[in-house]
């Protein structure tokens, strides 16, 4: 490391030791050619499958708990009681017990829906924020860019989110391939041209 005070390296020509400017390939009083300057590229990281599935869970866990007091909502108790109640019956009525069902089904149909909403938002927000990164990921240091290592928008977060579904349809081989493919990628990532790179 260089004292107050001296030259800087790489600054000064070697032959006649005077200043050279930065981005000069000869020596301005001399002539002698100037050696080029290379810089040092560090080798870039990218977060595994076993780092990116512990992302996954912290990520579940905390979906999981925004969506409690909406399944809540949407199916009360008095549902289930109504139900319970019927079926404790030797000969239940066929009737009756469709009319204490449809509220259930459509309850479960509305908490499906706001659940997808919900994850969607979740991680498309996030990730095409200035964080890059849901907050499973964050935790774990990683982030989710482009190819050339940009921040994504919210139209590719979107399609990266929603390509997971193509992941997890073949035994979930598309997740499992982070932990083979040269840059961790999953097929999702391939899919939507990103990398989860780590910090």
């Amino acid at each position: 490391m260089s004292q107050p005070g001296s030259p800087a390296p790489g600054l000064f020509c070697s032959k006649c030791g005077s200043a050279t400017p930065t981005g000069m390939s000869v020596c301005p009083k001399c002539g002698s050619t100037l050696p080029p300057v290379t810089m040092y590229v560090a080798p870039q990281r990218y977060g595994g499958f076993w780092r990116r599935f512990v992302a996954i869970i912290i990520d579940s866990i905390l979906v999981s708990i925004v969506l409690t007091p909406v399944r809540l909502l949407f199916i009360p108790p008095r549902l289930f009681q109504g139900l319970l109640s019927m079926s404790n019956t030797d000969h239940p009525d066929p009737t009756q017990l469709m009319a204490a069902m449809t509220p259930l089904f459509a309850a479960t149909f509305k908490i499906a829906a706001i659940s997808i909403v919900v994850k969607w938002l979740y991680e498309a927000l996030l990730t095409s924020s200035s964080r890059q990164a849901t907050v499973g990921k964050m935790a774990l240091g990683m982030k989710v860019t482009d190819l050339a290592g940009n921040r994504i928008s919210f139209a590719r977060a979107t399609g990266r989110h929603f390509a997971k579904i193509v992941s997890g349809m073949i035994l979930w081989i598309g997740f499992i391939m982070a932990g083979f493919t040269q840059r961790k990628q999953a097929l999702h990532d391939f899919m939507a041209g990103t990398l989860v790179r780590l910090d």
